[in-house]
């Protein structure tokens, strides 16, 4: 199952970045709450974590968009904590004030309090959100983990963000 999301993913990601000609650019912020855990490695009680950053909206057709994201998230479980620059391009459905997304997602571990920590950590997300107004978005997304997230043995980390959106 993982190699599928692996396929989908990396399919996903070339396709949405090849087809990325803005018609309708929109800068913008990011910022929010993450409940993260790890799977795979016994026992992962939820760490709470913030994350925030920016993101750049390309809408290709009325409905369909690409948002490429960067951000400094928060995660882990409740004895590793991690500090990640995520990078994601998230494909974006918009139907009137809601939206659907799905994309992949790298995450560079920039400092982790676990001498076993791998450097990426690769994810994909899926998520939905409301537009409360034209620049003003609640989200919520999950990412599931794809890639081992400790070099001692099979260990994803999973996280849930609960995020606001703010277009510039």
């Amino acid at each position: 199952m993982k190699n599928l999301f692996k396929f989908f993913s990396i399919v996903s990601f070339i396709t949405f970045a090849s087809a990325a000609t803005a018609q309708q650019p929109g800068l913008g912020l990011k910022g929010g709450l993450n409940l993260s855990s790890f799977d795979g490695g016994g026992d992962s009680d939820t760490r709470i974590g913030l994350n925030i950053g920016g993101y750049y909206n390309s809408v290709l057709t009325g409905d369909f968009a690409v948002q490429p994201e960067a951000a400094i998230s928060l995660e882990g479980d409740d004895n590793t904590s991690f500090t990640n620059l995520n990078l994601g391009v998230m494909g974006k459905l918009n139907f009137e004030e809601l939206m659907l997304e799905f994309g992949p997602q790298l995450g560079l571990i920039l400092g982790d309090d676990d001498a076993n920590a791998s450097a990426t950590n690769f994810t994909v997300g899926f998520g939905a959100g409301y537009s409360f107004s034209s620049n003003m978005t609640l989200g919520l997304r999950y990412n599931a983990g794809l890639s081992d997230v400790s070099d001692g043995g099979d260990i994803t980390n999973n996280t849930l963000s609960i995020n606001i959106f703010y277009g510039l």
